[in-house]
């Protein structure tokens, strides 16, 4: 699969046309909007290469040669030849949005080089973690590489970060958003967290549950967790129940 092809891009193409044809393509092939799940898929996995310069060089030269330098020769030919080094080795590994809240030790093993990561709690998105000499050992006579570790978050659905505060879309329905009351959310943690749903809330409305977001990196300190209220319409089918509420609809539009 060429991700240049997948996205419909030639390859000299500029991070702005590049995020232009991305987001047209996956709003057309967006599941919520009828469109083939395993093409979004694809789409997703060639944007979140060829955005990120680091993993786009990498895609474009997978394997570089250290030995090609300009005129083509080979360093071991040069007196200098012991400060040339082995290129470096790029990996992706992908946590989970609890582990990044909470810290975690990652098994690195690419083969040449088996090293456990400590990812410290509150890391970002795509951050990215360089293990001296620990990359590839091709060339005997030269000093290992470095290895570049990229880490990606996986953010479950309805879900999105902004800094140290996580937004999660909840789906109220519209009989408690009138009178108000309490509902259950799934935290990202896996624990279960009660929300206060005040009267008369509204469609977008944001509650905001404090120090339930996600850790900072440097205090510990967790930032806020944001409900975004969806608004759904719960099917009455008593007659009565109907009735009630014709009553009150009356009552109320008449004041």
């Amino acid at each position: 699969m060429d991700y240049y092809t997948v996205l419909g891009v030639d390859r000299n193409v500029t991070p702005q046309d590049l995020k232009r044809a991305y987001k047209r393509l996956a709003s057309k092939h967006h599941p919520d909007k009828g469109g083939d799940a395993e093409q979004f898929k694809r789409l997703q996995e060639a944007y979140a290469t060829l955005s990120d310069p680091v993993k786009r060089q990498e895609y474009d030269s997978p394997d570089p040669d250290p030995w090609q330098f300009s005129g083509g020769h080979n360093p071991f030919q040069r007196p200098n030849y012991g400060n040339v080094r082995n290129p470096d080795g790029i990996t992706h590994v992908t946590i989970s949005l609890a582990q990044a809240h909470t810290g975690t030790d990652v098994l690195i093993d690419v083969g040449y080089s088996r090293e456990v990561l400590t990812v410290h709690a509150g890391i970002q998105d795509q951050a990215k973690f360089r293990l001296r000499g620990k990359g590839p050992n091709r060339f005997k006579h030269a000093e290992p590489g470095d290895l570049i570790v990229i880490v990606s978050i996986d953010m479950p659905q309805g879900l999105t970060r902004t800094g140290n505060n996580i937004t999660q879309d909840v789906k109220v329905d519209s009989l408690t958003a009138i009178t108000g009351g309490f509902l259950t959310v799934q935290h990202f943690t896996g624990k279960t967290v009660k929300v206060k749903i005040p009267a008369n809330t509204q469609q977008g409305a944001k509650l905001k549950l404090a120090a339930y977001g996600i850790a900072d990196q440097h205090t510990g300190w967790p930032g806020d967790m944001i409900v975004k209220v969806d608004l759904y319409t719960p099917l009455i089918t008593d007659p009565k129940h109907i009735e009630a509420l014709n009553t009150v609809k009356q009552e109320v539009l008449d004041e």
